[in-house]
């Protein structure tokens, strides 16, 4: 397997957005404003807004995040090559449970195989 194949593949030398440091700042932010309601006493003026600023920036966020994941037509796993005993199949594995792979094929169609006719996944 090349090094583009273990990229692609989500193995080897893979950079997950977890591990990047633009993650880091928000966290330490959010960490500290929420560390900094818990010390306040409660009728302080600043817990109020600190409060209400974080309640509307996770409702916002978290509406930003269902928005782009409607609008977003790409799964976020890997397109697999599958080659089946009935030839090969291209779609993304969505899940393999016990006796069944799950996958949705480019054409947005979603196909559950049994793993006895799984011969190969690239």
């Amino acid at each position: 397997m090349s090094e583009d194949d273990a990229n692609a593949s989500g193995t080897e030398g893979e950079r997950r957005s977890h591990s990047s440091a633009w993650t880091a700042a928000p966290l330490a932010v959010w960490a500290f404003a929420f560390a900094l309601i818990r010390m306040l006493p409660r009728r302080f003026p600043l817990r109020r807004v600190l409060g209400l600023a974080m309640a509307r920036v996770g409702l916002v966020g978290g509406g930003g995040v269902l928005i782009a994941a409607a609008f977003v037509q790409t799964p976020w796993v890997p397109l697999e090559h599958i080659g089946t005993t009935d030839g090969e199949l291209i779609g993304y594995v969505m899940s393999v449970d016990p006796g069944f792979v799950n996958v949705l094929t480019e054409d947005q169609e979603f196909v559950i195989l049994p793993v006895d006719s799984v011969l190969s996944r690239e």
